[in-house]
This record gives structure tokens, C-alpha cells and sequence, in this order.
């Protein structure tokens, strides 16, 4: 502690480490003037986190002033944030390689990152390469790794065996090459297979900065929303519809909008084997029929989804069925069951979960 010149002494001093105090007795060599001070330095003071001081000045019994001030504050160096989410819709054909409005060879869709490394702090870190993890189904159309870029030099991409992460490392120079300031960056898909399907999925994001001096990267965003990609139809899922065990599944399917509608059907069953997708056909009025009538009730029978999945005779296959139906979401209901016995067993869809 330094006192600095003029005719003060300075007595007594008493500095409490838990407290936080330093106390002292001034000793006045000349009158008190108006706007007299006198100033003390600290020094070698080593601050963590945010700092400031408080003082009293008494003479005897008399408080003469008081007064504080904030000497350090805390901000964050590093923030993130996803600006814009993927959001494309998947055309409803049985195809689906390619988003509503687009073509099979140029679908494309963006993820906006906005990141920001605000360097003009004091003693602000040093970031190092910026690590973006991308979760999502990145299977068939939805890749390969070559169908996502981030652009800018020395950045790596790369996917994980189960092909449900996307790992980008961006180099300092390129995620901050605009701070202080904010910036965006672009993860851009870029269909690059024209015959594979475009598959239905959500998006997370994770962030993670490595930073000089510490050995492991700092995760500051952990599976964030990113958006996903729907396919453009009025979309339900019946989890369970066990067929071939003799217990008359169905699906009561039940369109009340204004015209007739196509209906593409998609499973996997107990084993993990993959069904479709294929448009569905109805037996009603004596005929097949490609669509659900409107303005009434279709039955798909369980002998109609036997037939659209092939699944021959005597095969017993606990389906999970995805009904994507060409008609507003508000017109559709879907109503599943089998039956046991005498007693009829309703399924519950996912138009029925809680949000």
C-alpha cells in the first residue's frame, strides 16, 4: 500500500484478509482546506472476478464522507447463438429427394451461427479453434459429410460412425476474424446425391471453444434447438400395430377436408427392418382405391398394409407405422386398434402426446 506525499502521516494500519477492510489512522500536518484529499495506491493486488471498494471517513464520532466504487466487473468473452434454424420441408412423394419448391441436385438448406469473441477485455483469453457439433440423422440424402460445408480455410468436417454427428473444427482466425465484433456463420447443406431420400429429422447443436491455457475445450452451448427438417404432409405415428398374429388390425383414418387424399406409409419393425415408403391403397366400394375419401372414414385393413409393405403369409411383424397423409393436419385424425378376442385394443398415436 502506498499513501503518496504531502504532510499526512499515516498510523496504525490494520489490514483484515476476511474481512476485507484496511483501517487507518490519518495523521493531518497541516489545516483541512476545502477539496483537500489524499490518495492511496494498492498495489500487487491480484483481483478475481468482480472488485470494487468502499470507504468510511470519520473524525472522532463524526462520519466526514463515504463512497464506493466498482473498481472490476465480469462479462463473457465468448457467446453463441443459432440465428437462423434449418427448417425445410421434404416433398410428400414416395421419392422425397428433394425440399418443397427445390431440385433433387440443388436442395439446400442453412443453419446461421452468430458467434461473438469479445478480445478487448482486460486480461481476455486467447481463443483457439472453435469446435460446432451438429446432431441430427445424417444418413442417405441427409449426407454424405461432403454435403455440409462451413466455409473458410483450414475447416475440418467430420461425421461419426453411427452417422448422427456432424463435427466441424473452425480455426480462430476464421470463427473471430471480425472481433470484438458479432459475426455469422454459415453451415450450409448442398443435396449432392440426386437419387437418395431426404429423411425426417430434428437438429441439435453443441459449442465448444478451446482457449490457450486450458487443456480441454469449454462447452458453452450443449444440444441446442436447430431446427428440423418435416416432410411437407400431415404426419402421424401409430408406435405399435402387431400384424400376422390374427388380432385385425387397423387404422381408422378419418379426412375431413374437401378433397380425397394419397397416403404414403412407412415402418420398421421388432428386428429393425425398414418398410417403404410407398403410397397405400384402399379397398372400399368394391375397388382399390389410392386416396382417403374426404369429407368421411377410411379403413386401412391390415391385409391393405400387408400388401403395401409385401409381408407374406404367416409373418408376425410388430410395426411402428408413419401415415403421411396429402391433406391439413387439422382435417386429419387417425384412429388405430386390433382387436383380442371380444374386446377391441386402441392404440394410442402420436397425435395424442402431450407437447
Amino acid at each position: 500500500m502506498n499513501v503518496g506525499n504531502g504532510n499526512f502521516t499515516f498510523d496504525n494500519v490494520v489490514i483484515d484478509r476476511e474481512d476485507g477492510t484496511i483501517t487507518f489512522n490519518v495523521q493531518l500536518g497541516n489545516p483541512i482546506d476545502a477539496d483537500s484529499a489524499f490518495r492511496v495506491d494498492l498495489r500487487q493486488v491480484t483481483l478475481q472476478g468482480e472488485f470494487g471498494v468502499s470507504y468510511v471517513a470519520s473524525l472522532g464520532t463524526d462520519t466526514v464522507d463515504t463512497g464506493s466504487k466498482s473498481l472490476t466487473s465480469v462479462e463473457n468473452q465468448f457467446s453463441y447463438s443459432v440465428k437462423t434454424a434449418l427448417s425445410e420441408l421434404i416433398t410428400r412423394d414416395v421419392a422425397r429427394d428433394t425440399f418443397v419448391d427445390q431440385a433433387p441436385a440443388t436442395s439446400t438448406d442453412t443453419l446461421t451461427l452468430t458467434v461473438r469473441d469479445n478480445d478487448d477485455l482486460l486480461l481476455a483469453a486467447t481463443a483457439g479453434d472453435l469446435v460446432v457439433e451438429l446432431g441430427g440423422n445424417f444418413k442417405d440424402g441427409n449426407g454424405p459429410v461432403g454435403a455440409w460445408t462451413l466455409a473458410g480455410a483450414g475447416v475440418t468436417v467430420g461425421l461419426n460412425t453411427a452417422e448422427t454427428l456432424l463435427t466441424f473444427t473452425v480455426p480462430a482466425a476464421v470463427a473471430f476474424d471480425d472481433a470484438p465484433a458479432a459475426q455469422d456463420h454459415d453451415i450450409v447443406f448442398l443435396k449432392d446425391n440426386v437419387a437418395t431420400m431426404l429423411l425426417a429429422t430434428k437438429f441439435d447443436v453443441t459449442v465448444k471453444q478451446n482457449i490457450a491455457g486450458i487443456t480441454d475445450p469449454v462447452t458453452y452451448v450443449t444440444k441446442a434447438d436447430a431446427g428440423q427438417w418435416k416432410v411437407d404432409a400431415s404426419t402421424v405415428n401409430v408406435p405399435y400395430l402387431p400384424v400376422g398374429f390374427g388380432l385385425t388390425a387397423q387404422v381408422e383414418i378419418s379426412n375431413l377436408g374437401a378433397t380425397d387424399a394419397e397416403v404414403t406409409i412407412e415402418a420398421v419393425d421388432q428386428n429393425g427392418d425398414e418398410y417403404g415408403p410407398v403410397v397405400m391403397d384402399f379397398t372400399y366400394g368394391g375397388a382399390t382405391h389410392a386416396t382417403a375419401r374426404a369429407g368421411t372414414v377410411t379403413r386401412a385393413s391390415e391385409a391393405d398394409i400387408r400388401k403395401a409393405f409385401d409381408i407374406a403369409d404367416g409373418s408376425q411383424k410388430k410395426l411402428s407405422v408413419t401415415f403421411n397423409i396429402d391433406a391439413n393436419s387439422d382435417d386429419i385424425t387417425l384412429v388405430p386398434f386390433y382387436r383380442q378376442n371380444e374386446s377391441r385394443i386402441n392404440v394410442i398415436s402420436d397425435q395424442y402426446k402431450g407437447n
